[in-house]
């Protein structure tokens, strides 16, 4: 993409505020508070999650080195610890320039048994989800091997990007969702995690979680293929994992914003709500487990009507459609 190089410089921060002045404009340095360097060789994107996590009274921060210097290669995959009470930060490199791009940035989450697990992915040049786990609870100071598992079984050319891990405890299965099969959302397990280790963690591809046919694509000069939803998640870790998404990218698309959630009961089974906590139709709304969307979709309705913009959410191969109208 042609806006995210940029982000690959910036210096990861916190701003304690302790009072709001108002002011015209201010340096990049000048804060009304502390302004914490966590690690000064570090960049993020918008489409991982939990790029932070708190644990163990410390900050658990993934990021990805923009540039060559002091030490660290252009594409490190790094993780930094920083002491809240201590206020001393420790990094550890997971993975030598693995790539110079803001895509790969580990997300982070914590085990069962309370070690770390960070789950980084190139931008889209191979099909692989990338993962190591840390070798002791509450610490990063030592990882086990690098791991690999395919995220796009399809090799359908668009690879595997963002990571979104999250572990739920109703089934004791990590769930990370990506963009790989069809240049969409689709989502990866891991299972077998227990209390005591990983020694019968199983990687599996899980399904092709949602499209979005982009009906101007080749028109008025857009670009980016057929379309791809760009989507936030969040979740209780128990039984429900929360998206926010769009239908495109924001050059290939006046995009609308939609919401819902998935729930999840003991066996795994999971169901796709709307944010209001109605059931997607379709196969009892469950939570699409294909590589592929069927039936194909349908002409968008997007472009009969230019207020009315179309989502497919898959439910084992059945889609349903959001509609709303923009003001």
């Amino acid at each position: 993409m042609s806006w995210h190089a940029h982000k690959l410089h910036l210096q990861l921060t916190v701003i304690t505020l302790v009072g709001l002045v108002a002011r015209s404009a201010m340096a990049i340095t000048e804060v009304n508070g502390s302004l914490i360097t966590f690690n000064p060789n570090g960049g993020w994107s918008w489409f991982q999650d939990p790029r932070v996590i708190v644990d163990n009274n410390q900050l658990i921060i993934g990021s990805v080195a923009g540039t060559s210097a002091a030490g660290v290669s252009a594409g490190d995959i790094r993780v930094t610890s920083y002491n809240l009470t201590s206020q001393l930060a420790n990094t550890f490199t997971l993975h030598s320039a693995l790539q110079q791009d803001d895509h790969d940035v580990p997300a982070l989450v914590t085990l069962p048994d309370g070690r770390y697990m960070a789950i980084y992915q190139q931008h889209g040049n191979d099909n692989l989800a990338r993962w190591r786990i840390s070798t002791n609870p509450g610490s990063i100071a030592a990882w086990g091997t690098e791991q690999t598992g395919n995220a796009n079984p399809a090799n359908d050319g668009n690879g595997n990007t963002y990571a979104n891990p999250f572990y739920l405890s109703v089934d004791s299965t990590l769930y990370n969702f990506s963009r790989s099969v069809g240049y969409d959302p689709n989502y990866s397990t891991f299972t077998g995690l227990n209390l005591t280790n990983d020694s019968s963690l199983t990687f599996h591809y899980g399904g092709h979680f949602m499209y979005w046919i982009n009906p101007n694509n080749g028109v008025n000069g857009a670009t980016g293929g057929a379309g791809r939803p760009y989507v936030k998640y969040a979740s209780n870790g128990v039984d429900k994992i929360w998206f926010v998404n769009t239908e495109d990218h924001p050059q290939n698309y006046f995009n609308s914003l939609y919401a819902g959630y998935m729930s999840f009961d003991a066996s795994g089974v999971g169901t796709v709500h709307r944010s209001d906590g109605s059931l997607i139709p379709g196969s009892n709304g469950q939570l699409s487990t294909a590589q592929a969307p069927f039936p194909a979709p349908a002409n968008n309705n997007a472009a009969a009507n230019r207020q009315r913009h179309r989502l497919q959410l898959f439910a084992h191969g059945i889609h349903q459609d959001f509609r709303w109208k923009r003001q």
